[in-house]
């Protein structure tokens, strides 16, 4: 049975004020490796998230049923809706419906804005080489996965290509400040603490084409809701 648990945890707000449509929504597929899937907000009610379902929810094998989290941040806070993808509508915009179980709120102490990608790296710490995949980078640092544990605090060497089989690649050193487990790896925040100069001018155009890339992404949802 369905409960109220967003008007509950909003008491006295229009629901519908705080989600907007059009708001930008990181929904987090938990039946696949980290995947993450950008969207956005088309309404909400007391008990539900509506998202726009996209050609990646499609990709991802996104069904109903599937568990999910869906991400929204503000200026002050960042929220997790976790929940259910309880119903799926093809008709146009074509909507993931979320009956959300649970919501926690975090500060938004997130300096600058991180964007998603898949890129092939090496972490070389002070006695071995791991293999891992940046999963999404900012201005100050990235966030990787791999299954080898490297404790907090620990200054690293990051070696991130572009691409598989090329040589374009970024090097810069940074320390690890945070750490996640997950089921057969781990997830881990990167602060960069020494880049030079030409391999800073490689980082912040990559960092562009991959804001210029979402912001194409998200203006094609935008015009599909209208």
């Amino acid at each position: 049975m369905a409960t109220s648990i967003l008007s509950e945890f909003f008491p006295g707000e229009d629901i519908n004020n705080f989600f907007k449509k059009g708001t930008v929504v990181t929904v987090h597929h938990l039946k696949i490796l980290d995947v993450q899937l950008p969207s956005v907000v088309q309404r909400a009610d007391s008990a539900n998230l509506y998202v726009v379902f996209t050609e990646a929810f499609l990709k991802n094998n996104v069904l109903k049923g599937d568990n999910v989290v869906c991400k929204i941040r503000d200026e002050k806070y960042e929220y997790l809706l976790s929940g259910v993808v309880s119903d799926i509508e093809l008709s146009f915009p074509g909507l993931a419906k979320v009956a959300v179980t649970d919501i926690k709120k975090f500060n938004n102490a997130r300096k600058s804005k991180r964007y998603g990608c898949n890129m092939p790296s090496h972490v070389y710490t002070s006695d071995s080489t791991v293999y891992s995949i940046v999963k999404n980078m900012s201005a100050t640092g990235v966030f990787a996965i791999f299954k080898e544990y490297v404790s907090k605090g620990t200054a690293v060497k990051l070696k991130v290509w572009e691409s598989i089989g090329k040589d374009d690649f970024i090097e810069f050193k940074a320390e690890v400040i945070r750490i996640v487990p997950k089921y057969g790896y781990y997830e881990y925040g990167f602060r960069i603490l020494e880049i030079d100069e030409k391999n800073s001018a490689t980082y912040d155009r990559l960092l562009s084409q991959l804001q210029h890339q979402e912001e194409l992404y998200l203006s094609g949802l935008f015009k599909k809701q209208k």
